[in-house]
C-alpha cells in the first residue's frame, strides 16, 4: 500500500498547450498542490479563461518570454514540437522538459492508481468510477480526458488513497504511469499511422499491464478477444467482466432499454448482486456501466450503492449529449471518431429517436483514420437517413486532396440509399439544415474535431429565433 503523499516537490510549472483536456486537467491538480502555473496556447478558449480566473498567466503567442526564469519544469504536450521557442528557451535555460504524459506519471506514483484503458470508452468509464468513488465519500483524486457532467471538474486532487486515471495508449504514453489496477475495456484498430500492425498496438498494452506490480489487479474486459490474450499473458491477479462471455466473472444480465436508457442485473457469477438502471443512454453503456460496477464492488462498496450512484452518474460532454433543439428537433454532440463508436452512436441515436429522421454532421478526425477504415465508416453511417460529411478534421497530414475522400464518402452512402452531401464549409452545412428543417428531424453532430461549433451555432439560433434569450443574451429558464 503506497502512504498518500501531498504533492509533487515543484514551485512553477509552464505548460505549453495549456488549454488542451489533459494539460488544462494537470494544471487544475498542479494548481490544488500549490504549485504556480503559467502557460501558452494558439486560441483562448473557455478551459483557458476558466485558468486566467484561477490566476494562471497564459499567453497566445509562441514567445521566448513567456517562459519564467523561476519555472521548475516545462511540460507539453503531444502536439508541440521540438523546436517551439518555448521548449527551446527551456533547454538554453537548463529547466527540465517534460511530457504531458511524464509528468501524469509522476502524479501516479502518489497515489493508488487506477487506470482505465482501451479505444473506446475509457473517458466514460474514468468518470464513472470516480463518481463511485467520489459519492462513496473515498475522497478520490482524478484525471479525465474529457468534460464529466458527474462531477465538479475534470480533474481533481484529495487525500484519498486512490487516483483515477484515464490512460491513453497513443505514442506508448501510458508507458509512463505507475498503475496498482488497470481496467483493459477493449482493443481495436486504432491510431495505425503509430503502430503500424494491430500486433504492435496489442503488444503495448500488454506491455502496459506488465507495468503492474505484485498485488495488484487488472480488470479485464473478456468479451474483447485481443483483451483476453493480453490478459491471459498478464501475471497478476484478473477480474473478468463481460456481457457475453461465459467466462466472466461480473456479467450484465437481462439487459433492457426503458426510454433509451439501459437496465441490466449485475451478476457475480451465478447471483445477482443488484438491478441497475444507468443514467447515460444507449446500450453502448452498459459494458461501461458494467466495468464501474466492478471496480465499485472490488473496492467494497455495497451492490445498492453501487446502484443508486450509477443511476445518477451522468456521462461526459460530447458523449450523446443533448445540448439542445432547434425549433423543436433535437441536437446532440457526440466525440464519436471510430468506426465502432460511430456504429454505436447510430444504435443509440435510434434507440432514443426511433420515430424521428435522423441527420448525422460528420466529421472524419484524421484523413489517414477515413482512409483506413473507410468501408467500416460507410457500413456504420449506412445505418441513419441522412449523412452531411464535413471537410475532414486533418492533423499535420500532407498527400491527401482536400474534398476528395469526403465526395467519395458521400457518393458510397448515397449508392447505399443514405441522403448524403459532402460540404467543404460549416456554413454550409447550417444553411443545409435550416433549409431541410422538419419537426420530426434529429440532427447529431459526430467527431472528435470542431465539428461541435455547428450543433452549439444550432441551439444558439434557435434559442434567438423562438425569443428564449432575454436582453441579456442569457438564456431564459
Amino acid at each position: 500500500m503506497k502512504a498518500p503523499m501531498s504533492r509533487l516537490d515543484l514551485k512553477h510549472v509552464h505548460i505549453v498547450g495549456i488549454g488542451g483536456a489533459g494539460t488544462s486537467a494537470l494544471a487544475n491538480i498542479l494548481l490544488q498542490q500549490d504549485i504556480g502555473v503559467s502557460g501558452s496556447d494558439k486560441t483562448p478558449s473557455a478551459v483557458t479563461e476558466r485558468l486566467i480566473d484561477r490566476g494562471v498567466s497564459i499567453s497566445y503567442t509562441e514567445s521566448y518570454d513567456n517562459v519564467p526564469d523561476h519555472a521548475s519544469m516545462v511540460v507539453y504536450s503531444a502536439a508541440v514540437r521540438e523546436e517551439h521557442l518555448e521548449r527551446k528557451r527551456a533547454r538554453e535555460m537548463g529547466i527540465p522538459e517534460r511530457k504531458y504524459s511524464e509528468v501524469l506519471g509522476m502524479l501516479t506514483g502518489l497515489r493508488q492508481t487506477i487506470a482505465i484503458c482501451g479505444t473506446h470508452g475509457k473517458t466514460t468509464t474514468t468518470s464513472m468510477i470516480a463518481g463511485l468513488l467520489h459519492r462513496a465519500r473515498k475522497r478520490p483524486s482524478w484525471l479525465v480526458g474529457g468534460v464529466p457532467t458527474c462531477l465538479p471538474a475534470s480533474s481533481n486532487w484529495d487525500n484519498g488513497t486512490n487516483f483515477v486515471v484515464e490512460a491513453c495508449e497513443y505514442d506508448r504514453s501510458f508507458l509512463n504511469l505507475e498503475p496498482s489496477a488497470i481496467v483493459l475495456h477493449n482493443i481495436e484498430p486504432d491510431h495505425m499511422e503509430y503502430f503500424g500492425t494491430f500486433e504492435n498496438l496489442v503488444q503495448a498494452f500488454a506491455d502496459f499491464t506488465a507495468l503492474l506490480a505484485p498485488r495488484s489487479v487488472l480488470f479485464a474486459n473478456w468479451d474483447n478477444e485481443a483483451v483476453r490474450d493480453v490478459a491471459r499473458s498478464c501475471k497478476r491477479r484478473v477480474i473478468r467482466y463481460g456481457i457475453e462471455h461465459e467466462e466472466a466473472t461480473y456479467r450484465a444480465r437481462d439487459i433492457e432499454i426503458v426510454d433509451g436508457y439501459p437496465v441490466f442485473s449485475l451478476m457475480k457469477g451465478k447471483r445477482e448482486l443488484t438491478r441497475v438502471r444507468l443514467a447515460v443512454p444507449g446500450k453502448v453503456n452498459v459494458i461501461n456501466g458494467l466495468a464501474s460496477a466492478t471496480v465499485g464492488h472490488w473496492a467494497g462498496l455495497e451492490p445498492e450503492f453501487i446502484a443508486s450512484a450509477l443511476a445518477e452518474t451522468t456521462g461526459v460532454k460530447r458523449r450523446f449529449e443533448v445540448i439542445g433543439d432547434y425549433n423543436t428537433a433535437p441536437v446532440v454532440d457526440d466525440y464519436a471518431h471510430h468506426p465502432t463508436a460511430v456504429r454505436e452512436l447510430v444504435q443509440t441515436a435510434r434507440a432514443a429517436y426511433p420515430e424521428r429522421w435522423i441527420t448525422f454532421v460528420f466529421q472524419a478526425h484524421q484523413y489517414a483514420r477515413l482512409l483506413r477504415f473507410f468501408g467500416e465508416f460507410t457500413d456504420a453511417l449506412s445505418g441513419v437517413d441522412e449523412v452531411l460529411v464535413c471537410r475532414t478534421y486533418a492533423a499535420r497530414e500532407a498527400g491527401v486532396m482536400p474534398g476528395e475522400p469526403e465526395e467519395r464518402l458521400a457518393k458510397e452512402l448515397r449508392r447505399r440509399g443514405v441522403v448524403s452531401l459532402a460540404l467543404s464549409t460549416f456554413d454550409g452545412v447550417l444553411n443545409h439544415l435550416r433549409a431541410g428543417w422538419r419537426p420530426d428531424k434529429a440532427f447529431i453532430t459526430v467527431g472528435a474535431g470542431d465539428v461541435t461549433e455547428i450543433g452549439h451555432r444550432l441551439v444558439e439560433e434557435g434559442y434567438i429565433r423562438s425569443g428564449r434569450y432575454d436582453k441579456s443574451g442569457i438564456p431564459r429558464s
